[in-house]
């Protein structure tokens, strides 16, 4: 659990709220037109430290994965299914076959 929390993390700092920022700011413009410059430089202000400080924090959590580790292969098999090798709640591979692939998705952080 603590692993999907680092994750969430790096995803929230690294893409939603960069992204998110700026999507706002380049929404507020179409919207609103100019409000001046006082207005637009405290908003490139802001979006510079936004994205720095994404930058930064991927490189502090280089270690933590954000997807999973995705393999597929041919399989010889007609069915659907899904499955995996977990023990007492410990789910280290996820697997899911289709007519004809297999796709399993390996823990991120393992």
């Amino acid at each position: 659990m603590k692993t999907f929390f680092k994750s969430l993390l790096k995803w929230l700092f690294t893409v939603i709220i960069p992204f998110g920022m700026t999507s706002l700011i380049i929404m507020n413009y179409y919207y609103n037109g100019w409000l001046g410059s006082m207005k637009a430089l405290v908003e490139v202000v802001l979006l510079i430290i936004v994205w720095v400080n994404a930058l930064f924090y991927v490189t502090m959590m280089r270690s933590t994965k954000l997807l999973p580790a995705v393999s597929f292969e041919k399989t010889p098999v007609i069915g659907l299914a899904m499955g995996t090798n977990g023990a007492k709640g410990r789910y280290k591979k996820w697997i899911i076959l289709i007519p004809f692939v297999c796709i399993e998705f390996k823990a991120a952080n393992k």
